[in-house]
């Protein structure tokens, strides 16, 4: 089963895995009801040091990838129910649509950029902070459901993230780079590094169909 989340609810950590990364992948699947509503996760205690992804009232999405300065990708797909997203990172590109790419149900998609995307993930400690359920930095809650929510510190070949968009468990996608993979059955907690989770009142909720 997966994770519902509304007002004062959420699942949380510390997360350091990811700091200074030059290449990264976050992925995971989210439900939203309906559209105006708020749905977010990864390390955003300030905009200016921010990993994460976040469906936003105004329909659109955003990948944040703040280091010491605002910096996104953002689309606009408009959509309901179930859908899977990710971005790939790769600090070592010059451009910001070289360095942050954008995928939905594992396709690509072109985005628009905000500031620099820059050459490496913050380490400064507000980006230690792992939320899913809470924007932490815009003082919004989420409205909607998680699962299968990973990270890798590498770039996920489009084929990989394919994969994950077709509903392959993340442990079956470049597991020697995976250093997150919380998929929201039954227990919480992280099945890849074992990092303590608080649970702040998260509900049950359907789980979307994915292979072991």
């Amino acid at each position: 089963m997966a994770r519902a989340t509304t007002t004062n609810q959420q699942i949380s950590g510390t997360l350091t895995a990811h700091n200074g990364l030059a290449q990264f992948s976050m992925a995971g699947w989210l439900f939203r009801a309906v559209n105006g509503t708020v749905q977010a996760w990864g390390t955003d205690e300030t905009a200016d040091h921010n990993t994460s992804f976040q469906l936003w009232s105004d329909n659109k999405v955003y990948f944040n990838l703040s280091n010491g300065s605002v910096a996104y990708g953002v689309f606009s797909p408009i959509v309901t129910g179930w859908n899977h997203y990710c971005f790939t990172f790769d600090g070592s590109q010059s451009g910001n649509a070289n360095r942050l790419k954008g995928y939905i149900n594992g396709l690509n998609v072109v985005l628009s950029y905000s500031g620099t995307i820059p050459s490496t993930l913050s380490s400064n400690v507000s980006n230690q902070t792992l939320r899913i359920g809470r924007a932490q930095s815009a003082n919004q809650w989420s409205t909607g459901s998680f699962a299968e929510l990973a990270m890798w510190a590498s770039v996920l070949s489009s084929n990989e993230v394919a994969s994950l968009g077709k509903g392959f468990s993340p442990i079956m996608v470049a597991p020697q780079s995976l250093i997150l993979n919380m998929p929201l059955i039954n227990n919480i907690q992280d099945v890849r590094s074992g990092i303590a989770l608080t649970n702040t009142s998260t509900t049950v909720a359907a789980h979307p169909r994915v292979y072991a």
